[in-house]
């Protein structure tokens, strides 16, 4: 096969796959997504400094994060970039996209870690200045609940506070503070 028919048959091979994929949303602008939404996309991005801590019945392990988010394709969605600096493993970086999930009604976020993991999309409700996600998730093999809370305290620095509870019992929180730095 010759590199003009190898190209040809990828092009008619990426013609049909296109004529029979679901036929994609309209596209969306910033009057279709409610605007607490556009807000708090727009809030995200920047480079930004985290510091908190990790608390585990009466151990407190410090937590440290950068990161930066960018306006994504046509500038309603974000893409962001995390580097994790862990004082009790190794540090990782993952790359996070937002954006706004008419089927949910809310702002979705989805990460890929620098394992190739990529993580569920999360649906985030937000009010106002305030992000929440409650979630069921798998902890050491047992069922929890998760509740994180973030709150915008004023542009360019927020408050965010995790709990997580299996049994009924809190086992786990993180209290960060997040700042813009740029």
């Amino acid at each position: 096969m010759t590199i003009r028919s190898t190209l040809a048959l990828f092009a008619a091979t990426a013609l049909i796959s296109a004529a029979q994929a679901e036929t994609p949303p309209p596209p969306a602008d910033s009057s279709t997504i409610p605007a607490d939404i556009v807000a708090m996309l727009q809030e995200h991005r920047g480079s930004w400094r985290s510091d908190g801590w990790i608390i585990t019945g009466d151990k407190r392990t410090p937590v440290k994060a950068s990161w930066e988010c960018k306006a994504a394709v046509n500038g309603i969605g974000n893409v962001c970039t995390w580097y994790h600096e862990w004082v009790d493993r190794p540090h990782d970086s993952a790359l996070e996209i937002m954006g706004y999930d008419p089927k949910r009604k809310a702002l979705s976020i989805t990460r890929v870690m620098d394992t190739g993991v990529i993580a569920e999309a999360v649906a985030v409700t937000v009010r106002g200045n305030t992000m929440s996600v409650d979630a069921q998730i798998d902890m050491n093999g047992k069922p929890a609940t998760l509740h994180n809370r973030i709150e915008v305290t004023k542009p360019g620095e927020w408050s965010q506070h995790v709990t997580i509870e299996a049994d009924g019992k809190l086992v786990r929180e993180i209290v960060l503070t997040q700042r813009r730095v740029k």
